[in-house]
């Protein structure tokens, strides 16, 4: 007898696949959300949520939403946190109404937005309290402002990261000022900003990846839902590699990027591993159990590993990591050269290199290609060269 389908199987709601919807809010949430749809991840829905009809027009997202139309008028947003979402004046009932409206049916909403100014810091904890309330697995994935943006906007941005931490399930923090470590000395306001957009659609993009595309070791639903409900602050690595051993080589360069900002993963609570490319068996064993040293035996860790080559030969390793731990700042301070430089505003960060004998008083740009140089000297000594046995 021949195996037939169902022909109603796939009219139950449980069978139609994931549903993930990655939320705009705010003017800086929706030109995040721009550079999402413009570069392209599979297998999401785009919603802009925004007060300014003229930033809504800019927007390219298919489902638009104006909510909060006097937040514009908002001095002080952080003096608004207190009555909590659900009691802030610029939001009406009618509001509230919209973003349950938009969000029903999502099994996962991720959350963009700048933290600092008004509709982005005051909305985003009201939909993530409002997705939170209909049982959606609710992620925040939110910028701070750069340093010449002024200090009050940095406190704004703090007061709504800390309101945003009390509705949200995971929170992925992407700090400006950091980015900017690692960026060309000429770089314009444009660029620099647009490196911020960038850093947000690689985020969702690897989250969205995770769970849409099908391999031969594959990252269900449930699996993401015990890692990130609940995990409050999560930080995401992503580094590709090519050649010999790249899969261990990615993930060498991920964790490394998420240490020099001061990440502890020692004893980290979960970590979720997505391989992308074509590697061997024994690449793959060999960077999970790099990882699995680097975290500890304590660790949950989950893994993915999709079969898919790329154009380039790379192999792509993105890791997210919950439960984490922070090294002190005393511990930044030893380990930061005495150059006059704090270490919060130091190179140290998204890419950047960092070593006791790096002079942070030179351009990024410039140190990057002198560690370039001093690599290709190093491969061409014989001494180097294949790891030979010197005894």
């Amino acid at each position: 007898m021949a195996f037939e389908l169902d022909p109603g199987l796939f009219d139950n709601a449980e069978c139609k696949g994931i549903t993930i919807r990655i939320v705009g809010v705010g003017g800086c949430g929706c030109n995040a959300l721009n550079t999402m749809i413009e570069n392209e991840i599979n297998g999401v829905e785009y919603i802009a949520f925004n007060n300014e009809p003229q930033e809504l027009l800019n927007s390219k997202a298919p489902v638009r939403v104006r909510i909060g139309k006097n937040t514009s008028n908002v001095i002080d947003p952080g003096a608004f946190f207190a009555k909590g979402p659900l009691n802030n004046p610029f939001f009406s009932e009618e509001d509230r109404e919209h973003i349950a409206a938009h969000l029903h049916g999502a099994d996962i909403v991720i959350i963009a937005a700048g933290m600092g100014k008004d509709t982005g810091t005051m909305a985003a904890p009201l939909i993530a309290l409002i997705a939170r309330n209909m049982g959606i697995l609710t992620l925040g994935l939110v910028t701070k402002p750069f340093h010449c943006e002024g200090k009050m906007k940095a406190k704004t941005a703090e007061a709504g990261i800390a309101e945003l931490r009390n509705y949200i399930d995971t929170i992925i923090l992407v700090e400006n000022e950091k980015i900017m470590s690692g960026a060309k000395e000429n770089t314009t306001v444009k660029e620099a900003f647009n490196l911020a957009n960038d850093v947000m659609f690689r985020t969702a993009k690897g989250i969205a990846d995770i769970l849409n595309s099908r391999g031969h070791i594959n990252v269900n639903f449930g699996d993401l839902c015990g890692l990130l409900s609940g995990a409050g602050d999560a930080v995401i690595g992503t580094a590709a590699a090519s050649g010999d051993r790249r899969a261990l080589r990615a993930a060498t360069d991920a964790f490394n990027n998420l240490q020099l900002d001061g990440i502890l993963v020692k004893g980290a609570k979960g970590v979720l591993v997505n391989i992308t490319g074509e590697v061997t068996m024994r690449d793959m064993s060999e960077a999970m159990t790099y990882i699995e040293e680097q975290v500890g035996n304590e660790s949950t860790i989950i893994n993915g590993y999709i079969d898919k080559a790329s154009i380039s030969g790379e192999t792509r390793v993105t890791v997210i990591v919950t439960g984490f731990k922070r090294k002190p700042i005393e511990e930044l301070w030893k380990e930061t050269p005495a150059t006059g430089n704090h270490p919060e505003s130091s190179t140290i960060g998204y890419g950047a290199a960092a070593s006791p004998t790096i002079d942070y008083s030179i351009p990024a740009y410039i140190r990057r290609q002198k560690t370039t140089d001093e690599e290709d000297s190093l491969q061409q000594n014989p001494l180097f060269a294949g790891n030979k046995d010197l005894s």
